[in-house]
């Protein structure tokens, strides 16, 4: 398939090769392949001159491909439009797709410097693998985005939390929050941004250095420290576990005198659904242990066990309302 894609932009195909990349084309499984494809080839057409010539050519073939099956002997009438427009329509929709590859030129002087956003709703976890190399896995209810490809720095914008594995090769790799902005060149930490809740950054391996945005503090942290940013915006460093905070990865949850506020939060976000603390009294409460394969219902029966409270299911809003006993 590779020698009909270069045909295809030398503007040597057949119609029976246009067809083929048509398919292709109209198949959404293959809009990596031919993002790769388009990427390979961009800096084959260098200036507008060069693209009106490979319109033009277009074009002649779309004349000449006619004139021949019109002079081609036995051919109805009938059959000539059908196969003409056949063959005009399949050498039109290449003619389109390089003027859009002209016009996305224009607007984006680089392809390689398009984002894409990726997303873990909320039940759900991932790992995907940037274009550098390094790992990221998603935590429920988080999102990211970056450049394609990574040229003068790995930047990367996060909402929510994620543990990055960093590959060291030089280029400064940024994770950008609404808190701050931290710096890596090669390390593992865990990053937790969420609106209405603490900022955390927890180093495992390597270093990194934290800058707030609002009021450009620096730190630099080291393996098993974490770095807080609370709501006045000054960061504070201690020492943790570090599995506490990077077990989620890895299908766990682990909680060490964790509040019951915070606990509910990681749980919605977990397992997809609403829990409400019905009463003040218990946002405090604190919760120690381990989750790995419970279901949510094992879950709220272990802490009315082990906790003061108690639960309904408010069917209505379809959310767990959770009262002191």
């Amino acid at each position: 398939m590779e020698k009909i894609y270069k045909k295809y932009f030398n503007n040597s195909c057949s119609p029976e090769e246009f067809a083929e990349i048509l398919k292709r084309f109209q198949d959404p499984t293959r809009e990596t392949e031919i993002v790769n494809v388009m990427v390979e080839n961009w800096n084959n057409i260098q200036d507008e001159e060069k693209l009106m010539l490979t319109n033009q050519r277009l074009l002649d073939k779309i004349h000449q491909k006619i004139a021949t099956k019109k002079l081609q002997k036995g051919s109805s009438k009938k059959n000539f439009s059908l196969i003409g427009m056949k063959v005009a329509a399949i050498l039109i929709v290449a003619l389109l797709i390089t003027s859009i590859i002209w016009t996305n030129k224009q607007s984006h002087p680089k392809l390689e410097n398009i984002s894409q956003e990726i997303s873990a709703p909320y039940g759900t976890k991932s790992k995907l693998t940037l274009p550098d190399g390094s790992t990221v896995w998603l935590n429920s209810g988080t999102r990211i985005s970056f450049s394609k490809k990574f040229e003068k720095e790995r930047k990367i914008d996060l909402k929510g939390e994620a543990f990055f594995d960093v590959v060291k090769n030089g280029t400064p790799f940024l994770v950008n929050t609404t808190n701050g902005v931290i710096e890596v060149l090669g390390t593992a930490f865990n990053v937790k941004s969420f609106d209405s809740e603490k900022f955390e950054a927890t180093l495992v391996r390597g270093s990194i250095k934290l800058r707030n945005h609002d009021l450009n503090q620096e730190v630099i942290l080291c393996p098993g420290q974490q770095a807080t940013i609370s709501n006045n915006k000054k960061i504070s460093v201690i020492s943790v576990d570090t599995e506490l905070y990077t077990s989620w990865k890895d299908g766990k949850l682990i909680f060490y005198h964790e509040p019951l506020s915070s606990l509910a939060k990681q749980l919605e976000r977990c397992y997809n659904v609403k829990i409400t603390l019905n009463d003040k009294k218990i946002e405090n409460l604190e919760f120690t242990g381990t989750i790995e394969k419970e279901s949510f219902s094992d879950i709220l029966q272990l802490l009315t066990r082990t906790t003061s409270i108690k639960y309904t299911y408010d069917t209505q809003n379809q959310t767990f309302i959770i009262n002191s006993k």
